[in-house]
């Protein structure tokens, strides 16, 4: 028009579902002005439900803010009911300067605060007690909830209902980084005065995409293990961590988000303009009820406990009263072994039977199972619980306060194997200062059954030979859920290996075939040659189904080293 473009943005003013009267009476308010923070773009006409109202703008000054400005549509003199069950839109009609491209402009002002990308609004009354504000968010612009997630349409300011969620501490490490976040419910049965009592059904925080496939996800409760779902992210749907569940009534939730690495930050974790109104905020999150939603943005200031304070004590840790010696055990906890590598870290703990004769006490009846307690760290437990290297898989407890617990005969070799991300080592991956006594760098173990109780500290040696592989076959591949990749020996490359080996072994007997017809003496003795048996795997079963997680030693013709004493 006249050479002119013009652009038209489009907000919808709806009654809420739902109304409690608080401290302020404004559930039967009538709706006088509504106020836009908004920028200097030329506003050439407003309308409300198709019809056109007045309005003017000016400029104000907040105390302790940027000073704004402000549009004013003045004269509705609506009441809740007369916007209908949909709402009625609000139109602004904005003339796209010259020379200016209409992709880079904006009408909502941010200049007094960061949470750009929607308008600040205020709605005030008739007789100017009631003025609801908040934000005027695009509603294209909240990412979907996973799949069977409660998916609520309709969001709502925090303040307006019962859930809260705050960033509660950060603890680090040399080796990691953990995010606690506790997320709250004030809905008692009696005595809720917020307009939205509602209960939590689940919770988004949005991660920086570059390390979605590395974060490890602790519970405060070992029961809601593997109630989350992370996401990688796609061109229109940012990467998510999901929490499937969430305080109801009056309660309250930790959640523990932990990365493989030390002194990280809310900035290495979060992705940035996850939603709309994120601003300059790293982080942003969703926590949904059934029927609303609120989005929460915080940064490091936001956190409880300050980096230094004294943390609350942690809680009693589940062990014997009276234990005595592994030593005195038929049962004892043997060394560990692991293999530290450049990003991972495998760890295997033994434990067997003592030997025939030996004057030991059993801890259990020969025909009842004893319990083995390893105290791991808890971002341990995290990776262990999120990732599910390890093994065993089944019968296996996890609880990031208290450690590892799984059965076994008291008669039998058994082992707790597992991968970890990250190259850690023994102090990291066990709790340490458990008890007076505990050696440094050691790990806490005890094994208990209903004839005693005996701890013990187990050193860790390290293995070259060690290593992790994951077989996992499936005609669709890679599960939606993520999987961290592991160290693979692939069929195809062991495969190999046995035909060189092979290879090998017949020249060998051809050589040795020759040279004692030949009448050598130094040949005629046998070729001084390694037992398969000497190498043999103790975790590798005759065969495994398509999700078993094994750990192999490769003998020195796959590229091990030889044993001590045999080289």
């Amino acid at each position: 028009m006249a050479q002119a473009a013009f652009l038209r943005y489009n907000f919808r003013l709806v009654g809420t579902s739902t109304c409690t009267e608080g401290i302020f009476k404004c559930c039967n308010a009538q709706l006088a002005y509504v106020n836009l923070k908004v920028t200097d773009l030329p506003i050439s006409g407003v309308q409300l439900g198709g019809i056109s109202f007045n309005y003017s703008t000016s400029s104000w000054n907040e105390p302790n803010s940027a000073s704004y400005r402000s549009l004013i549509v003045d004269e509705v003199n609506l009441m809740a009911e007369d916007l209908g069950s949909t709402g009625l839109t609000l139109t602004v009609m904005v003339r796209v300067p010259a020379g200016a491209s209409a992709a880079s402009l904006d009408l909502c002002d941010a200049s007094s605060d960061p949470q750009q990308g929607g308008c600040s609004y205020y709605l005030h009354s008739e007789d100017g007690v009631c003025c609801p504000s908040g934000i005027a968010l695009p509603s294209a612009g909240v990412p979907p909830p996973p799949s069977a997630t409660c998916a609520p349409t309709q969001n709502v300011p925090v303040t307006d209902t019962s859930m809260s969620l705050q960033y509660y501490e950060r603890t680090t490490s040399a080796a990691t980084t953990t995010f606690a976040f506790l997320l709250a419910n004030h809905n008692p049965v009696l005595g809720c005065s917020k307009s939205y009592c509602v209960d939590v059904c689940s919770w988004t925080l949005y991660l920086d995409p570059n390390i979605a496939s590395k974060v490890a996800v602790g519970h405060e409760n070992p029961q809601n293990n593997d109630r989350q779902t992370i996401e990688a992210g796609s061109a229109t749907s940012p990467a998510s961590l999901t929490f499937n569940y969430g305080p109801v009534g009056e309660s309250t939730a930790t959640f523990y988000v932990t990365l493989p690495a030390g002194g990280k930050s809310l900035s290495d974790l979060c992705a940035r303009n996850a939603l709309p109104g994120q601003g300059a905020r790293p982080c942003a999150a969703i926590v949904r009820s059934t029927s609303v939603y609120i989005m929460v943005f915080f940064d490091e200031s936001d956190v409880i406990i300050v980096p230094g304070a004294m943390p609350p004590p942690p809680p009693l840790e589940q062990m014997c009263t009276a234990p005595r010696a592994m030593s005195d055990s038929c049962l004892v906890a043997q060394s560990a072994r692991y293999n530290t590598m450049s990003s991972s870290a495998v760890f295997d703990f033994p434990v067997a039977p003592v030997a025939a004769g030996a004057t030991c006490q059993p801890p259990a009846a020969p025909n009842d199972l004893a319990t083995v307690h390893l105290l791991l760290s808890p971002a341990t437990v995290d990776q262990l619980t999120t990732r599910k290297q390890v093994r065993p898989s089944t019968g296996l407890l996890l609880d990031r306060n208290y450690g590892a617990r799984w059965q076994v005969a008291t008669t039998s070799a058994a082992s707790l194997s597992f991968q970890v991300q990250g190259p850690l080592g023994i102090a990291e991956i066990c709790k340490q200062g458990v008890t007076p006594d505990q050696p440094v760098s050691t790990c806490v173990v005890e094994v208990s059954g209903d004839l005693g109780c005996f701890r013990g500290y187990v050193t860790a040696t390290a293995d070259g030979r060690l290593i992790w592989v994951e077989v996992s076959i499936s005609k669709k591949g890679v599960g939606a859920s993520v999987i961290v990749p592991a160290v693979v020996v692939p069929l195809v490359v062991v495969l190999l290996a046995t035909l060189v080996v092979m290879a090998w072994y017949r020249r060998r007997k051809g050589q040795q075939y020759f040279f004692m017809n030949s009448g050598s003496d130094d040949l005629d003795r046998p070729l001084a040659t390694q037992s398969m048996n000497s190498l043999r795997d103790d975790m590798v079963t005759p065969t495994a189904s398509t999700t078993d997680v094994q750990i192999r030693v490769p003998g020195a013709s796959q590229g091990g080293a030889m044993p001590i004493g045999r080289r």
